[in-house]
């Protein structure tokens, strides 16, 4: 979808066209879905975040016109209708947005790292979930759903300096884990175990700011 045509499209849609809203919504739902999966793990709840986003979206169509970069805005609400729900639960109802938990539900190896294999995308897998969960966002934000780092910092309301950083502490952890588990995690495989996030023998910490 070129950027003329969302233009227009987003016209329609501020003018309370539902059919061009429907067009909108075909185009951005499969990745708002698989966002908003970073927070939520249930399906039907992931739904209905992301049904909450759209319904927002729609309500305040008039706003659409003035925004710069229509994915950023829609996976802002969406970060936010996904708080909204992780706070009506017991277990997260004192949580800022910069605490919620990210899962990881889907990670490509990165080509940088030289990973090619199954058993090299699971390493990779796990070294990307004991990432600290800020750390993890910001990774899978830049390299899973490929934002730009002016993006991201839109979306999480933060500098693009701290975008950079922990980038690049991410991707050193990454590194550090998969050298030191590859051998580690062959035996494992073999025998049937995995290590797990708590016995990281890595530590990785929070991720400085």
């Amino acid at each position: 979808m070129d950027r003329e045509y969302l233009e227009r499209l987003i016209w329609y849609i501020s003018n309370g066209d539902t059919g061009a809203f429907g067009q909108l919504y075909e185009r951005f739902y499969p990745d708002t879905y698989r966002f908003v999966g970073y927070f939520i793990r249930g399906r039907e709840d992931r739904q209905d975040v992301v049904a909450d986003t759209f319904k927002n979206l729609w309500l305040n169509r008039h706003l659409l016109p003035g925004i710069r970069n229509l994915q950023a805005y829609i996976y802002t609400v969406a970060r936010n209708e996904a708080y909204r729900h992780l706070r009506t639960t017991a277990r997260y109802r004192n949580i800022t947005i910069d605490e919620m938990p990210v899962e990881v539900t889907f990670v490509q190896p990165d080509n940088d790292l030289g990973l090619l294999n199954d058993e090299a995308t699971e390493i990779y897998r796990r070294a990307v979930e004991v990432l600290p969960e800020r750390c993890k966002l910001i990774f899978l934000m830049v390299r899973e759903q490929k934002l730009r780092h002016k993006e991201v910092a839109s979306i999480l309301n933060i500098s693009e300096g701290t975008i950079e950083r922990q980038i690049n502490i991410a991707t050193r952890k990454l590194v550090e884990f998969i050298k030191a588990y590859l051998p580690e995690m062959r035996r494992k495989k073999q025998s049937g175990l995995w290590p797990d996030k708590e016995n990281n023998p890595l530590n990785i910490e929070n991720c400085p700011v």
